[in-house]
């Protein structure tokens, strides 16, 4: 989950005692009258549908996938791409829909693998054992990752439907709670009315069996089976009662160790979930990292347990009777972000503030004990789970002009603040004319003066796009750029071109100059779309600005997405202390998305 350039979309092995069954009925009443103990249990058959592990259902398996229509099957369009391709793979993704959150690429590296994902959305779990044993039987596996959702135990024999694509609302502004709630609230249904007992999950059997099956096929082949417990929100934690719970999970540790993930302090949050029944692919790279040790990357405490028949109904005691919810305030944080753009001794427009005045408001914050944070540090409180001060503030400034170097530098240095400047590369060194125009324009800063803003770090330098942000009166031609939005009627490649250029382009400045890349660009004008945000994470740039103020800034550690688009209020001239205030106060705190209903 680290920022990283993405242009894309071990547990040791261990010895497996033998396939217990649980009477269902008896077990739910043990373990609802609190004597719920493995020793209790008593075996069952092997049930009748469960068939051999070999024995691959021709109408969902056939022999070759390829000649089988695959237009409107998943399961076989998934074969058929498979079948053109696996000497590229050795390793295998089995799950439903959710399962696609894990990143292949994270996989891969933790595993020193080439992995498949064969997760379909609404894949019935009865053909995860068939997918299994189709790879198994016919090409070489080094890994296998099992996903389960608690959804398998309700609906077993699952229609087919199509998978998902999830990059749109990766972007989604998921920073305030009470504005994320009400925005997708129908995505979070309350619970609804129980079943008694294991009717709420009538498949617990069928599952555990799958989960059994697919363990033999492994340990027989020698290839390393992972199976996760995958997070799923409080509220359908909760929909099912204890007793059926308790079932579910001591039968499944009873034929495999599984990693669960299932209840943790974000099932309470839906700020981590896509849905109710999708949680979002960075919660899915902070499974991967609690099961490989990956200690880089942020996970809240009590994430995920390694559940084994010996220490199943210890585990469950403890999740049952100290519930993992956290106080929302131990993993946000409320940034407001403050946007300046020009000093100078005499304000003639609205963004100009005078020098007297940049000075008294930055002596505002320091006399209220506001401390200013960079980029560095909000990118290290949500990715790696690092400490903010007490009443953060970002200050801003766009374009890179030279008053940030000659009178912002010296003033923030004074108050020991600091602040990030949104330099538009094409202009830094113009300190007269636009471009190779005569056109004259106020002075940008030069390199050497950036180079010794950022080496004192009072004063950071990112990206306002290289070439982004034109004026159209200094221009020639039509396809005048002067916002990152898309141009009228440009296609969605050209455009992606054109800016993933200008962001490489920049970049490679910035580390000639400047010794680093950008890890945040501030969209001119405010302006961007979806599309823009897609392109922008995915160059690996972790943080955008833009110019709305319709929602706070609330930085969620572990979610990348709270520091997508940060809001950014206008100080000026006339900003009194007391609106101010009204930017830099939080407003009463919310209590979060509690998916416990």
């Amino acid at each position: 989950m680290s920022p990283k350039r993405r242009y894309s979309k071990k547990r040791p092995s261990k010895g497996v005692s033998p396939i217990k069954w649980l009477l269902l009925l008896p077990a739910v009443l043990l373990l609802t009258a609190g004597f719920a103990a493995s020793d209790m249990f008593v075996p069952l058959e092997k049930p009748a549908n469960a068939g051999p592990v070999s024995n691959v259902s021709s109408e969902i398996m056939p022999d070759t996938a390829s000649d089988q229509d695959t237009s409107d099957n998943p399961k076989l369009a998934q074969l058929s791409l498979l079948d053109g391709q696996y000497e590229q793979y050795d390793s295998y993704l089995l799950g439903s829909s959710s399962a696609a959150a894990y990143d292949i690429d994270e996989l891969n590296g933790y595993l020193n693998a080439s992995f498949f994902d064969l997760s379909v959305y609404k894949c019935a779990p009865k053909d995860y054992r068939d997918f299994a044993s189709y790879v198994l039987e016919r090409y070489p596996v080094k890994n296998m990752v099992l996903s389960l959702d608690m959804s398998e135990a309700i609906h077993y024999f699952s229609e087919d439907s199509g998978v998902e694509d999830r990059q749109a609302q990766d972007m989604e502004k998921v920073g305030d709670p009470a504005v994320y709630a009400a925005a997708y609230a129908e995505l979070f249904p309350g619970p609804t009315e129980q079943l008694p007992g294991t009717e709420q999950l009538p498949f617990i059997a069928e599952c555990a069996q799958m989960a059994a099956d697919i363990r033999d096929m492994c340990e027989e082949r020698g290839v390393n089976l992972t199976v996760i417990a995958s997070p799923i929100t409080a509220g359908q934690w909760n929909a099912y009662d204890q007793a059926a719970l308790r079932t579910y999970k001591t039968i499944l540790a009873d034929v495999v160790d599984y990693w669960d993930f299932s209840c943790t302090s974000v099932s309470f949050d839906s700020r981590y979930f896509y849905d109710a029944a999708h949680f979002r692919s960075a919660v899915g790279s902070m499974v991967l990292a609690e099961i490989f040790g990956n200690n880089t990357v942020y996970r809240p405490e009590r994430f995920g347990e390694l559940v084994t028949a010996k220490n199943v109904q210890t585990y469950l005691n403890e999740l049952f009777s100290d519930p993992p919810q956290p106080e929302i305030a131990g993993y946000t944080a409320d940034v407001p972000v403050l946007l300046y753009h020009h000093i100078a001794e005499k304000s003639r427009s609205y963004i100009t503030v005078t020098p007297k005045t940049f000075e008294t408001q930055m002596r505002f914050l320091a006399e209220n004990g506001y401390h200013t944070v960079t980029v560095q540090q909000m990118i290290d409180y949500v990715y790696y789970g690092g400490k903010l001060p007490e009443n953060p503030v970002c200050v801003t400034f766009d374009d890179g002009y030279l008053s940030t170097y000659e009178y912002a530098y010296p003033i923030l240095k004074k108050y020991g603040l600091n602040a990030t400047v949104y330099a538009i590369g094409a202009s830094i060194g113009h300190d007269r004319f636009y471009g190779n125009t005569l056109f004259e324009i106020v002075p940008h800063f030069n390199f050497a003066q950036a180079r010794e803003m950022v080496q004192s770090g009072v004063v950071d330098v990112q990206s306002h796009t290289y070439g982004m942000h034109q004026w159209a009166l200094f221009e020639s031609g039509t396809a005048v750029r002067e916002t990152i939005a898309p141009l009228d009627d440009e296609e969605d490649s050209a455009y992606a071109d054109a800016l993933l250029a200008d962001i490489e382009m920049y970049n490679e400045l910035a580390v000639q100059e400047l010794g680093r890349p950008f890890t945040s660009l501030a969209y001119p004008k405010g302006q961007y779309t979806d599309l823009t945000e897609v392109i922008v994470h995915q160059a690996g740039i972790p943080v955008t600005m833009s110019t709305r103020t319709d929602s706070r800034n609330v930085l969620v550690r572990g979610l990348p997405q709270s520091l997508y688009a940060l809001s950014r209020w206008y100080i000026m001239e006339n900003t009194t202390p007391e609106r101010m205030l009204e930017i830099l106060l939080p407003e009463e705190p919310a209590a979060g998305r509690n998916l416990n209903g």
